[in-house]
């Protein structure tokens, strides 16, 4: 691989999980500022863009266009309009134009991304949001992290949001436990160590969706990986026995930490539970509110908000469902989908939300054509050997990205200034096309 190809793709990699690791480090040195964060933002899309437009291959990728490019194009020149043109009595959010530059140009620029340079992204996302965490975690080991909501939820920095923090920690989690799967014996070990902060730095954020999307992701990685080992019940043998082994490892971890973080924190008394034990407390609780309300009972204030504003947003999609009210006309709806027909109408849904129901349709329809492919090969004598490989490394990686937009898009909203799932769209375009292409060859070769 070329050296700006490579660059490109860890770049690419930082900038996923990066506002999180830049709010936490600019914190701890003071000199966070809002010019400073537009600059890192900016600078971690426009060089690998310069790498890319100069690189022949990805530069191919970056300009082919389908059927869900030309309806998100579709989507933004209508975004475009009401930006230029808005109603009198609209108000928009502060920088909206930069935003919405800044994080769709991600999301076309990790459309280009070759299958070579896929790997190197998943390893750079995982190792930007492996470092925040620990960092985080390191932090409230010593008392000095930023507690917001009465001291009940894990931020980043001085941002005072932990949204970015459970999200961030979710996914160093996951992807450390698929390159402790996929990876080399020798490494395994390692890798899964690296993932335990990031549970830690999830539950401690207190936010319900990034622990949604942990579990969703785990799902459907266990049933990826759980397909594969069945073909062999002596693989399947060995991995679960190696998963029961870090099980017992990861709880007795849990069971270590909690005394030494209580140890710690000589500030709390001593009748108090540590703070690694309340938060994990206040994590089940606010997951304990979604099933209470799911089986009809009442939520708590953030819940009741949430439906209330989603309300509004349907009485005034319904007010003009065919061409919508116009941009920001609902405020924020905390729900993307819900958001864009509030503002668009059926247009809004036509080319925002079916390309994303398009490319989630796709997403699986390649892995199960792979895995038809794979059960017709040889290598699937040896799961072992296919669970090590590339492809699934980058399987594993985009169910995660996949499972995090969804959660993002319907639980935080606002499809302009949303960085995190709309790069994961990019990357999810992006391992489709490798799906139909590249990745095949490569599993062949393998």
């Amino acid at each position: 691989m070329k050296p700006k190809s490579k660059w490109s793709a860890i770049l690419l990699g930082a900038y996923v999980h990066g506002l999180t690791l830049y709010f936490t480090l600019s914190s701890l040195v003071g000199v966070r500022s809002n010019v400073l964060t537009g600059i890192f933002q900016v600078a971690l899309i426009s060089i690998p863009f310069l790498f890319i437009i100069t690189d022949k291959k990805p530069k191919q990728n970056l300009f082919r266009i389908g059927v869900i490019d030309i309806l998100y194009i579709a989507f933004v020149a209508m975004f475009l309009y009401d930006l230029i043109f808005p109603s009198p009595t609209t108000v928009f959010p502060e920088n909206l134009a930069i935003y919405f530059s800044v994080y769709w140009f991600a999301l076309v620029l990790a459309r280009s991304l070759t299958f070579s340079q896929f790997k190197v992204f998943c390893y750079a996302s995982n190792a930007t949001a492996s470092v925040t965490s620990l960092v985080l975690f390191a932090q409230v080991m010593s008392g000095s992290a930023m507690l917001v909501d009465n001291g009940n939820r894990l931020a980043a920095g001085s941002s005072g949001n932990p949204i970015l923090v459970g999200y961030t920690g979710a996914f160093a989690f996951l992807s450390g436990l698929i390159l402790w799967i996929t990876g080399k014996t020798s490494t395994r070990a390692i890798w899964l160590l690296i993932s335990i902060p990031g549970f830690f730095v999830c539950t401690l954020s207190g936010t319900r969706s990034a622990t949604l999307s942990m579990l969703a992701s785990a799902f459907l990685l266990g049933v990826y990986v759980l397909y594969i080992l069945l073909s062999s019940n002596k693989a399947s043998s060995t991995f679960f026995a190696n998963t029961v082994l870090a099980a017992g490892i990861f709880l007795s971890g849990l069971i270590i930490l909690d005394p030494v973080m209580a140890i710690m924190s000589p500030e709390k008394r001593s009748d108090e539970p540590s703070l690694l034990a309340s938060a994990i407390e206040n994590g089940i609780s606010r997951i304990d509110i979604l099933f209470r309300v799911a089986s009809g009972g009442r939520g708590d204030m953030s819940i009741d908000g949430r439906q209330a504003i989603y309300q509004y947003a349907w009485e005034l999609f319904l007010k003009n469902p065919i061409w919508g009210n116009g941009l920001y006309s609902s405020g924020s709806a905390h729900n993307a989908f819900l958001q864009v027909a509030t503002e668009f109408g059926v247009f809004g849904i036509l080319t925002f939300t079916v390309p994303l129901l398009c490319l989630s349709y796709q997403f699986f329809k390649v892995i199960g054509l792979s895995m038809v492919q794979l059960d017709q090969r040889r290598s699937l004598r040896h799961p072992l050997r296919l669970l090590k490989s590339d492809y699934a490394t980058m399987t594993g990686f985009s169910i995660i990205f996949f499972i995090q937009a969804l959660c993002l898009f319907s639980f935080h909203g606002d499809p302009y200034r949303n960085y995190l799932p709309l790069c994961s769209i990019g990357v999810l375009i992006a391992f489709v096309r490798l799906s139909k292409r590249e990745i095949q060859e490569n599993l062949q070769s393998s």
